[in-house]
């Protein structure tokens, strides 16, 4: 049986939470769900099973988020705030790393190949057969 008691100067609503906290805490309103209906005894054991089962999983979960959290932050570089001038050097510093475009020369064609008049005619030849 939960009791309890109001204390001095406690309102209506404390009193409240604290009375709901301590019957959550026994247990009782669990118990009188878990009788409401019959359950057998294989079912009762196969669904301590399936919740045990996923508690480890998510147990398992929280560990690997929590290594992957601490591997990640443990490799990540710290920040560095720039001194007085130091903006302005790394700005000219990637400023002269830009790729440079290089001049590309136009090849004339081979001396041997065929002028732009000639590949005219021969498809007009090709056209009329």
């Amino acid at each position: 049986m939960v009791i309890a008691i109001r204390e001095k100067n406690e309102s209506d609503e404390a009193l409240l939470k604290r009375f709901l906290k301590k019957v959550n805490a026994s247990g009782i309103l669990q118990e009188c769900k878990d009788r409401q209906a019959y359950m057998k005894p294989s079912d009762k054991r196969r669904a301590e099973k399936m919740a045990s089962k996923s508690r480890i999983k998510r147990d398992k979960k929280k560990e690997q988020e929590q290594a992957n959290f601490e591997n990640d932050n443990k490799f990540r570089p710290k920040k560095v705030e720039p001194r007085n001038n130091q903006k302005d050097r790394k700005f000219d510093k990637r400023k002269d790393n830009r790729p440079k475009v290089k001049e590309v020369k136009v090849q004339e064609p081979p001396k041997d190949a065929p002028t732009q008049e000639a590949l005219k005619s021969l498809q007009d030849k090709f056209n009329k057969k």
